[in-house]
Order: structure tokens, then sequence, then C-alpha cells
């Protein structure tokens, strides 16, 4: 790649040490949950509103639990707060 960089594209590359090795890659073995799993459990009356829409949210938008958790959601539907 440094190469292509300095040759074809005339870009300025980083120097990179010519016994450096690569990092190996570590097999993810996560599992896509089926869409039509997804809907039986958003059908389910047992499970609470909030777990329903964090589920959604982490698969509609594959955003991390975190991210989702840490929404103000306030702002999300402003005309329907009660306060």
């Amino acid at each position: 790649m440094t190469v292509r960089c300095r040759t074809k594209k005339r870009w300025a590359a980083p120097c990179v040490p010519a016994g450096l090795e690569r990092r190996r890659e570590t097999p993810d073995e996560t599992k896509a949950v089926a869409k039509t799993t997804l809907h039986r459990l958003l059908s389910r009356r047992d499970i609470p509103l909030r777990e329903k829409t964090l589920w959604r949210m982490l698969y509609e938008t594959a955003a991390r639990a975190a991210e989702i958790l840490a929404l103000n959601t306030e702002v999300l539907a402003p005309h329907r707060r009660t306060h």
C-alpha cells in the first residue's frame, strides 16, 4: 500500500517498519438474530415496552447497547412529554 501511495497517487505514505507483523484476526462467532425471531419476541405481551424498544433499535441501527441506552428519549418525541 505504501508503494502504491508513493508511485501511483504520489501521496506521502507512512513509513512502516520492515519487521512488523500483521495482527491475527480473531474469528467472530456472533450470530445475527433472524428477523422472524425478532418479530416473534416483539409481539409477546410479557416483555416490557422498554425492552422491546431497545431490541428494535439495536436491530435496526446496529448501534451498541451503551449508545442506545445513553440516548435522551425526551428529544426523540418532545410532543409526548408529560411534564
